[in-house]
């Protein structure tokens, strides 16, 4: 296929998973069809089962492309700012951003319906951040005793706690989006003890090794979702 008929496909997938997403959103999962998002993207509903066989696919196509959009937004600001708690900070601040991906994270069936299990399920990600923070305590970043499974558990209980606990505060004390993104980001330090260790240049690179694994591990997953790999 050529470069400008792949893009010209993904313009029009693009879209379509626009509007989907802001369906999802907007009603839930379990509530919005493929009628719905063909008229929302004005097109008729033979042309969305062209990019995609079946309702789920379109659908975990649209959280791929979410994901996608929040780690190029990590990308810029790592550009700006390296290291591991801007690492964890922008990660926060950008997932905050995309409600949908909030819903996955916190496993919300009102947003996201049966989809959250097959998001959830996923475990692609593990290997490369074990090896991410295997670097962080060779290079004496991390304290404390705890193991690779507990520190996996601290960081997702700092994300997890915070988002959950914000969004049940009343609205006068409620911490701001970016409040919540500092609040994750130094809770995530205090708790692994992370320091800049014997070398800071060494953390940043290991830091930009992860992100960019994790990266071309979401732009191939997006990939496959609009079928540009067969």
């Amino acid at each position: 296929m050529r470069t400008d008929d792949v893009e010209g496909r993904r313009a029009r997938a693009d879209a379509v998973l626009a509007a989907a997403g802001g369906l999802i959103e907007r009603w839930g999962y379990d509530k919005t069809t493929v009628e719905d998002v063909a008229r929302a993207a004005g097109i008729a509903k033979g042309t969305v089962y062209l990019h995609w066989k079946t309702r789920e696919a379109l659908f975990v196509a649209v959280l791929r492309r979410e994901r996608v959009l929040m780690l190029e937004a990590v990308r810029d600001g790592l550009a700006e700012r390296p290291g591991p708690r801007a690492l964890f900070r922008h990660l926060a601040a950008a997932l905050l951003s995309r409600p949908l991906l909030r819903a996955v994270l916190l496993n919300d069936l009102g947003v996201l319906g049966r989809l959250a299990e097959r998001m959830r399920a996923g475990t692609g990600w593990r290997s490369s951040f074990t090896d991410y923070l295997d670097t962080l305590r060779e290079h004496g970043a991390i304290g404390g005793e705890w193991d690779e499974r507990a520190q996996i558990t601290l960081v997702n209980a700092a994300y997890l706690g915070v988002l959950t606990t914000a969004s049940l505060m009343p609205e006068d004390v409620r911490l701001s989006a970016a409040e919540q993104a500092d609040l994750i980001a130094d809770t995530i330090v205090r708790t692994l003890g992370l320091t800049d260790g014997d070398d800071p240049a060494a953390l940043d690179r290991a830091t930009d090794a992860y992100f960019e694994t994790a990266f071309a591990v979401a732009n191939r997953e997006l990939a496959e979702a609009l079928g540009e790999t067969r």
